[in-house]
């Protein structure tokens, strides 16, 4: 292994806290968690080259971002094109690369103060591991952030198998119980691709401990149910991307950004950003 993935791969805290304003009134943060779709040549017209513009112009509407899918080389190019945010997280492969579930903050907001990176499987600790029925290593990264206009909370973000069933299950229980530890009685939200519909064994499991943004928003939801759209060739309606948020978050509003990539740059380009939508959740804690 390589000798500097400990550093990254473990659990990490660091010791000072920027405050928020005394008595000031905390600003709700936009939450976004959207799947980038993997860099893939055979996309053709739908490829990473011809939808990066549109995927940060996307992200920019977000203070706090969970991407799934994303390699090392496309976050390079994508940070490139976002100096406003920082990024944190790993990647999947036993050495740490590969695709993450990272995590993206606004640089002049957050400050990262504790985070890492475990596996979704029966040993979170190993890197690399794959869980029960799970066709690839799966992850999920979390991190906690100090913001300087409220409370310091907690962000986790993942991507369960698009394969094994029981892996989507076993994986929602083990977040399920790992994330209110994480958060050690703080704010809560939990971001990610979790390939599992609303009826669900595996979104049952989350549900019982977390609630739906889409859900529990104290505004109707904008946008449709369905996140997954297959580049606009999906046939069917599945909601498997979310936002869920612990005890005593608020959400003011949620959305779907089932958006063109015209509709995002002003252009008349009828492709989508990615294969799935991004979506949304305005919090205050």
């Amino acid at each position: 292994m390589h000798r500097l993935l400990p550093f990254l791969l473990l659990t990490f805290a660091l010791g000072a806290c920027r405050s928020s304003r005394p008595g000031a009134e905390a600003e709700p943060v936009r939450v976004m968690s959207f799947n980038i779709r993997v860099d893939v040549a055979s996309d053709g017209a739908d490829a990473w080259p011809n939808r990066v513009e549109a995927v940060a112009a996307t992200i920019r509407e977000a203070d706090v971002v969970g991407v799934q899918e994303a390699t090392p080389a496309m976050l390079d190019t994508l940070m490139a094109r976002l100096p406003e945010f920082r990024r944190f997280g790993v990647g999947r492969g036993a050495d740490g690369g590969g695709e993450q579930s990272a995590i993206l903050v606004r640089r002049d907001r957050f400050d990262v103060v504790a985070g890492g990176t475990f596996w979704l499987s029966p040993t979170p600790s190993e890197a690399g591991s794959v869980g029960w029925d799970a066709a690839l290593p799966r992850i999920a990264t979390w991190a906690r952030l100090d913001d300087a206009r409220g409370p310091t909370f907690t962000v986790v973000n993942t991507h369960f198998d698009h394969v094994g069933e029981t892996a989507r299950r076993e994986s929602a229980a083990l977040i399920a119980e790992r994330a209110p530890r994480l958060a050690e009685g703080g704010p809560l939200v939990v971001t990610g691709d979790m390939n599992a519909t609303p009826d669900t064994d595996a979104y049952a499991a989350l549900a019982a401990v977390l609630g739906d943004a889409r859900l529990v928003s104290e505004s109707p939801a904008q946008g449709g149910d369905a996140t997954w759209n297959a580049f606009g060739n999906a046939t069917d309606d599945r909601r498997i991307d979310y936002v869920f948020v612990g005890d005593g978050v608020r959400v003011l509003r949620t959305a779907t950004l089932d958006r063109t990539i015209g509709d995002v740059l002003g252009t008349d380009d009828p492709r989508l950003p990615s294969d799935h939508h991004a979506v949304t959740a305005t919090l205050a804690f």
